[in-house]
């Protein structure tokens, strides 16, 4: 069977698969040069996280791990999905030391990045 999305998708809907959408979080992150904007939210839109403003290093990136590990413990997550702007290069590194840390990363498409933020106003 073909899954819309492909081979990673279809994985992550198996492991997530069952779950009920308040235990599946996602952290959608709009990096810039210097600073990223991130918040993390459930699969029915609710925000768990509010929105946080972070530098692009690695302080940054663990203030980001630290924030989505606090909102994994309070909403009892069975999945926690980082969705990263790619964003030209300035992506790369955030994205990199999140993979390294064994964290659910995928990265997404600018012009979708910027839907997303339209429609959260």
């Amino acid at each position: 069977m073909t899954f819309a999305g492909g081979r990673s998708q279809a994985d992550y809907m198996a492991r997530v698969r069952g779950l009920p959408p308040e235990q599946c979080l996602v952290v959608p992150i709009d990096v810039g040069k210097h600073t990223a904007v991130s918040l993390v939210a459930d699969h029915e839109g609710r925000v768990v996280q509010d929105p946080m403003t972070f530098r692009m290093t690695a302080t940054g990136a663990r203030a980001l791990m630290s924030a989505a590990v606090d909102a994994e413990r309070v909403a009892s997550a069975g999945s926690v999905r980082f969705g990263i702007e790619a964003a030209g290069h300035y992506h790369r590194v955030l994205a990199s030391t999140l993979h390294a840390s064994g964290l659910d990363v995928v990265e997404l498409n600018t012009a979708a990045v910027k839907v997303a933020c339209a429609q959260l106003g």
